[in-house]
């Protein structure tokens, strides 16, 4: 099918906490600071954990054809279709900044999402999706010329 619209949002506050916990672990083991190094296999361990979270959830992109909306964090290995034809409404949601980040379920149903901000709020039979994006207005004209 054929890109009608994609957007990428890059989570800066995670990214940048993630890569802080992985430079402050190997300098930790690099230079075994404290009473009691790091030993090499918690370690391996502890970049494989940090790395494969930074990879999965560095982003998140938003992309619409003609029969779906897709939300995709990171390299793919997690993702989600809503087909538009199932999508009863569509609201612009604010997410407070306690809500956090990352793929969790709140009162409104699940929410995907790299930032605190607004979010797009689709119901579809008795089911609610969030999904952060700083382009809510621009997803929802979209969605709303395709229906």
């Amino acid at each position: 099918m054929k890109t009608i619209y994609k957007h990428t949002q890059y989570g800066i506050l995670l990214n940048f906490v993630l890569l802080v916990i992985i430079a402050f672990i190997s300098y930790g083991y690099f230079y075994q600071t404290g009473s009691k190094p790091l030993p090499i296999i918690p370690y391996i361990i502890l970049m494989i954990l940090f790395l494969a979270i930074l990879i999965v959830f560095y982003k998140l992109t938003i992309i619409i054809d003609k029969e779906k909306v897709t939300a995709i964090f990171g390299i793919g290995l997690v993702k989600k279709t809503i087909l538009i034809n199932q999508i009863e409404t569509m609201e612009n949601y604010k997410i407070p900044w306690y809500a956090g980040i990352g793929i969790r379920i709140t009162a409104k149903g699940w929410l995907w999402n790299v930032s605190p901000g607004n979010a797009m709020l689709f119901k579809s039979k008795n089911k609610f999706f969030l999904v952060g994006s700083n382009e809510v207005d621009k997803v929802i004209a979209t969605i709303t010329k395709l229906k």
